[in-house]
């Protein structure tokens, strides 16, 4: 039986009012690599992730530097977990669109 892993992430609104607020987004994507890595050893997955879901809100307000911090913060991610260009999806939703 295959298995397919697959890794969605939803919501990261990268901007100046969220959580990662100040903080370098490549190095936020090599933590959360690790934290990953970490839960996986706990219940013995040995695979790795074949395919990354990101389904809306990368962006607070749509804003180009916004989208730069969620792709610096998507290729660390994707860079740690050996996940190619090829294997992301990605569903914009309404933050990701500037509005004005």
């Amino acid at each position: 039986m295959s298995v397919i892993r697959i890794l969605h992430l939803s919501d990261l609104h990268f901007g100046d009012f969220n959580r990662f607020a100040g903080r370098d987004p490549r190095q936020l994507g090599k933590a959360f690599a690790a934290d990953l890595e970490t839960a996986r050893q706990q219940i013995a997955d040995e695979g790795q992730v074949d395919l990354l879901v990101v389904s809306g809100d990368v962006a607070e307000r749509g804003k180009p530097k916004e989208f730069e911090a969620g792709r610096a913060f998507l290729e660390a991610l994707a860079g740690e977990l050996g996940v190619l260009p090829r294997r992301f999806v990605f569903v914009p939703g309404n933050h990701d669109v500037s509005w004005p």
